[in-house]
Order: structure tokens, then C-alpha cells, then sequence
């Protein structure tokens, strides 16, 4: 299925006057205004193709793979810290907001290949009294009772792929490291240093010390992603 490129979604940088039409991605894990589909991700990202059909055939012949698995489907939808690999040329990138580019693809070490960061925005107790969280990217991953006691909405879990096995997670609170992954600061990312708490009347805040200065935004705009030092590669 096809958009035309003038109805594009910013996120997928597309040029509109190239050509009138471009792949939209398939509904998923993330929602379709935040995502780029994985055949535009080959061509124009990472230029291993010069036409669409090209960077079809290469997504057939599975030789991409997304968070540890491969994938044929040319429409699959990358979003905020999904994690592409290519085996054959052992490179592998991390899907990141960058200030005032949008969503890029970040390089990454093999060390960093395995393993993800998820957003908790949803808990539930189910059967066994085993505490299942929902990650921003639609996964459900299931934790103990006694590993989950702590963990609440907002906090980040860090997964292990493609097993998806819980490795350590990280508090949202004042002194982590934050990235802002929406909005018009998304991409800028620092030292926490003052939360706020939402009410009726007024949303929560989030205070983060970044290399443009300080800056004020949402506190839901905020994903954790270290302590002294963030986890993962920045850009």
C-alpha cells in the first residue's frame, strides 16, 4: 500500500517532488505518524538500494533483521529504539530522535545489538499474580513478582534480544539521564535534575540540563536511558 509522498508524515523525510508515491508503513508496534517503513529505512537511510523494488527484494530474502529477528515484510514499521542489523555486513543501528532531524539511524557496537530499551506505559497483574508490563513499542514483557515490586508506569525496562528476558530497568526520577523522544525538543537528551507531578489542572514537567542549556518539556516526553552515563549511543 502506497501514500502519496505530499501526505507523507515528516518523520519519514521523503523528498515530494521525486516521485508522487512511497510506501506507508503497516499498522504495529508503533503508530504510523511516528515510523518509517523498513523498505524506505534500505533505500534512502541506508543506501543499500536505488529504487523501492530493489530494497523489496533485499527485505525478501530476509537479510534485514529488526531487534535480533528477521524480516520480509517490506511495510514493517522502525520507530524509537528499534534496534536494525544487517548480519551480512555486521552492522547494526539504533532507530533515535536527533535535534531537529527527526528519527536517524545511529550506529551501534555489537554489544549494544542486543539489547533494547522500552518505555513502561501500561502494568497489569495476570493469572499466577505475575506483573506484565506494556513497552512503548506494543511488547508485553512478564516479570516475576518479587523483580516487578518496584517498577511503575513511565520507568524503563532494558530487554535482552530477541529473547526479550528483563536484563535491569531505571526509575524515572531526578539525576538519570533522559531523552527527549517527542515533541518539538525531541532528540535533545541530558541529566534530569527536576520532575514535576501531574494534576488536574496542570500536566507534569520535566527540568533536564542539556548541551543547549536547560530545558523545559512534558514529563511524558521523557524516556530514561541511564544513570551517570546513558546505556546506549546517543548519536
Amino acid at each position: 500500500m502506497h501514500q502519496k509522498r505530499y501526505g507523507a508524515k515528516r518523520v519519514m523525510h521523503v523528498p515530494a517532488k521525486t516521485h508522487v508515491f512511497v510506501t506507508r508503513p503497516r499498522p504495529g508496534p508503533h503508530p504510523r505518524h511516528r515510523s518509517i517503513p523498513l523498505s524506505v529505512v534500505v533505500r534512502d537511510m541506508l543506501r543499500q538500494a536505488e529504487t523501492a523494488a530493489e530494497a523489496k527484494r533485499i527485505i525478501s530474502r530476509r537479510m534485514i533483521s529488526i531487534d535480533g529477528r528477521p524480516v520480509a515484510d517490506h511495510r514493517h514499521p522502525l520507530s524509537l529504539m528499534d534496534v536494525l542489523e544487517i548480519p551480512l555486513t555486521h552492522e547494526a543501528y539504533r532507530m533515535l530522535p536527533i535535534h531537529r532531524r527527526g528519527l536517524r539511524l545511529v550506529k551501534i557496537s555489537e554489544e549494544e545489538k542486543v539489547f533494547k530499551l522500552g518505555k513502561v506505559v501500561g502494568k497489569t497483574l495476570i493469572r499466577g499474580g505475575v506483573n506484565q508490563f506494556t513497552l512503548h513499542d506494543g511488547r508485553n514483557i512478564r516479570v516475576k513478582p518479587g523483580e516487578a515490586a518496584s517498577i511503575r508506569r513511565g520507568d524503563t525496562l532494558k530487554i535482552s534480544l530477541p529473547d526479550q528476558r528483563l536484563m535491569d530497568y531505571l526509575p524515572l526520577k531526578e539525576g538519570v539521564h533522559g531523552l527527549i523522544y517527542e515533541g518539538p525538543k525531541q532528540g535533545l537528551h541530558g541529566k534530569l535534575s527536576k520532575l514535576t507531578e501531574s494534576s488536574a489542572l496542570t500536566p507534569g514537567l520535566a527540568t533536564m540540563s542539556t548541551e543547549i542549556g536547560e530545558v523545559t518539556t512534558l514529563r511524558h516526553y521523557i524516556l530514561a536511558v541511564g544513570g551517570e552515563e546513558p546505556w546506549i549511543t546517543l548519536g
